[in-house]
């Protein structure tokens, strides 16, 4: 399976949240292809950039692994991030980016990535969330959502899925850094390395040179072995049955220190239907509203 057919799968079997994003905060949005790698996406970026009358570039990045080596252990998915930085280079429009919530995306470790950052630029409050208020009801983002909490004041360690350790919220959680472009090129190997690459199958290579891996592969790897059957294929459980099951996961999760947990940690860690993570979480949100933070979940024992 080549790259794009690997990308075409992941696209299919995965619900797009770009139209219900431009219902809920009404913003000009494009999607940009991928396919012609670095090249393709400055190509795509300056068409829009001329569409749009804009004379300069915002790449903002939640966590930060848009600045990391490729040799930090925990890295998982660098790919995006520095095809984004590379192709803004090729545009030649100055650009500038942000990097909001560091650490959040549970990649590059929060010692390793602060110097690497500087001073903040700006500190997110609960009044910035607003506009977002009601996304995360329906869009699964955990950076976004760890973002969010952190700048409502939520403190604490918080579980996402697929991550080997937990994540922190504390005050560096709701800072903004502002880098030049210059200095992400500086900082990412990857970035460099992806420098006129004509496709995916390049970016692919960049990637296993640079990081010792390829996130694409991963996607190839599940596209072709999926697995159990997804949780939608299947009939719903009685709803106390799911209760039953949130209740033995919660107990395991508070047993690691955790305190917190997105939604779709808990949706997919107990396998849940649409159907059955709406009526959980509707439950409980009427049962123990103090559990629901939003965007978060707060965990109790008892």
């Amino acid at each position: 399976m080549n790259s794009s057919r690997c990308w075409s799968t992941y696209i299919r079997r995965r619900r797009l949240a770009a139209p219900a994003a431009v219902r809920a905060l009404r913003p000009r949005l494009g999607l940009l292809d991928p396919y012609g790698g670095t090249r393709g996406l400055a190509r795509q970026i300056a068409a829009a950039a001329r569409w749009c009358r804009a004379d300069r570039i915002d790449l903002v990045d939640v966590g930060g692994d848009i600045v990391a080596h490729g040799d930090e252990p925990t890295l998982r998915s660098p790919l995006g991030d520095a095809l984004a930085v590379a192709a803004c280079a090729e545009t030649g429009l100055p650009a500038s980016v942000y990097v909001a919530g560091p650490g959040l995306d549970n990649e590059v470790p929060l010692p390793d990535l602060l110097p690497r950052l500087g001073a903040p630029a700006l500190t997110l409050g609960a009044a910035h969330t607003e506009v977002v208020a009601g996304v995360f009801d329906w869009h699964p983002s955990e950076a976004g959502a760890l973002l969010v909490a952190a700048a409502r004041g939520v403190r604490g360690v918080c579980g996402t899925r697929d991550a080997p350790r937990p994540v922190l919220l504390d005050a560096t959680s709701r800072q903004v850094h502002r880098l030049t472009l210059d200095r992400v090129l500086g900082l990412s190997p990857l970035a460099r390395a992806l420098a006129g690459c004509r496709g995916l199958d390049e970016a692919e290579e960049a990637s296993r040179a640079v990081c010792g891996f390829s996130e694409i592969a991963r996607e190839r790897r599940r596209a072709a072995h999926p697995g159990t059957p997804p949780a939608r294929s299947r009939p719903d459980r009685d709803p106390a049955a799911v209760l039953d099951r949130f209740a033995a996961w919660e107990r395991e999760t508070l047993a690691q220190g955790i305190a917190y947990a997105t939604t779709r940690r808990i949706t997919e860690e107990l396998d849940l239907t649409a159907t059955e993570a709406r009526a959980l979480l509707t439950g409980l949100r009427k049962t123990v509203p103090g559990r629901h933070v939003p965007p978060l979940w707060r965990l109790a024992a008892g």
